[in-house]
């Protein structure tokens, strides 16, 4: 199931698509189109501070965005949310290292990286995400 949500303001129309795939696989993204294309979820919050819905869709995309394509089990990637491990995806060696001095590099028989991990929608937010999908008018 998937929703796309057009917000127009002065100078700005964003559009942003909400998808809900099989086995509760959730995605978001968004467009801004100015003079120009571009895609900040940074700038959309300051443009669209004010709107309840996209306050929403912004709560469960920073939560559940891409919720199957984890490169660490829970524990491995709250320890680096801890610590700010920041440009994860460019330094794997350095997060590995990290991980290793916290005894966590492998966890649960799962080497950090090896593969994609999904972390489930709790059910009361995956049925708010549906609803938002389904019955937003």
């Amino acid at each position: 199931m998937n929703r796309t949500f057009v917000f127009r303001t002065d100078h700005w129309i964003i559009k942003v698509e909400m998808e809900l795939k099989e086995w509760n696989n959730f995605t978001c993204s968004w467009q801004v189109w100015t003079e120009c294309y571009w895609q900040c979820r940074e700038e959309i919050n300051e443009i669209l501070c004010w709107n309840k819905l996209w306050e929403r869709i912004n709560k469960f995309w920073k939560k559940y965005h891409l919720n199957d394509l984890h490169p660490g089990t829970e524990k491995q990637e709250k320890r680096l949310n801890e610590n700010w491990i920041e440009n994860r995806a460019n330094d794997y060696e350095n997060v590995c290292k990290k991980l290793e001095d916290a005894w966590l590099l492998d966890d649960d028989w799962y080497k950090f990286g090896s593969g994609w991990k999904r972390f489930e929608i709790p059910y009361l937010d995956l049925k708010k995400i549906q609803q938002l999908i389904e019955n937003w008018f």
